[in-house]
């Protein structure tokens, strides 16, 4: 970890002093005033993703990018290892669980050589995501008491939802025009991280072999907050859990959770 941050300090304070020793005029051989960028992310598809920006100059040193995302529904990548590492035991499984995504990100770039879109850049953005869940899977077993005698009553549940997450962030990347005409564009974001809120819903069933009584009610609802509160380590408080023991419906609505994320990416593109 220590060589990989080694390694970007010094690209960071490297790529300015470069990219300040050329002078560079953007309408020099381009097809229309040479301020605008198109560009797809090659590393979005190992993700099952597909991610593509267009970038407009604004004045020297300066531009404003809008990029969108969007990932199609398919299965949560190392599904075990994300079981494990969240759920921590068999009552609640992600292997049946697909995960599908759209974002849209503006992002304000100050290219710190002074230069028109080229070279190191500082980035501020905004990012608007929306994920879609189905097959979350759990199971519980729920008190009940047949003829004076107590016992256990297994109860199967299956959902389905989605998280709208709002976020800010910051970064730092290079930026690269090649070619004979300096028209084809190679930018490497190396890193940014972004911070800020989630609304999680979530609606399904659950199977029990007879209707559940006030009491296991009360259980099965105490069940899907604290083992949501267990994903989310302790950072939820309030979850509105609802359980409709007649229809054998549970809903989860509108619960806040904090949210983090790290961004890297590398693009091709066009400049214009």
């Amino acid at each position: 970890m220590k060589r990989l941050l080694s390694f970007f300090l010094a690209v960071a304070v490297s790529a300015p002093l470069f990219a300040q020793k050329e002078k560079f005029d953007p309408s020099t051989g381009a097809l229309l005033d040479g301020k605008t960028i198109i560009k797809a992310n090659v590393t979005s598809p190992l993700l099952n993703s597909y991610s593509f920006s267009a970038e407009r100059i604004l004045t020297k040193g300066l531009s404003l990018q809008v990029g969108i995302a969007k990932r199609s529904d398919s299965k949560l990548p190392f599904a075990e290892s994300v079981e494990k590492e969240l759920a921590g035991n068999k009552d609640f499984s992600v292997n049946n669980l697909t995960v599908g995504s759209f974002a849209v990100t503006p992002e304000l770039r100050w290219y710190t050589g002074g230069n028109y879109g080229k070279g190191f850049y500082l980035m501020a953005y905004y990012r608007y995501q929306k994920y879609t869940m189905q097959g979350l899977e759990g199971k519980t077993e729920l008190s009940t008491t047949v003829a004076g005698t107590s016992k256990k009553e297994e109860v199967n549940l299956a959902s389905s939802g989605d998280l709208t997450t709002n976020s800010f962030g910051a970064g730092f990347g290079v930026q690269w025009f090649l070619g004979k005409k300096k028209n084809i564009v190679l930018d490497w974001n190396i890193l940014g991280a972004h911070y800020g809120k989630g609304t999680l819903n979530l609606s399904g069933t659950f199977t029990s072999k007879n209707e559940l009584s006030e009491n296991q009610k009360k259980e099965l609802e105490k069940f899907v907050s604290d083992k949501l509160q267990d994903v989310q380590k302790g950072q939820v408080k309030d979850v509105n859990v609802e359980v409709n023991a007649k229809d054998k419906k549970v809903s989860v609505k509108d619960m806040s959770t904090p949210w983090a994320w790290l961004r890297t990416s590398l693009s091709i593109g066009i400049r214009f």
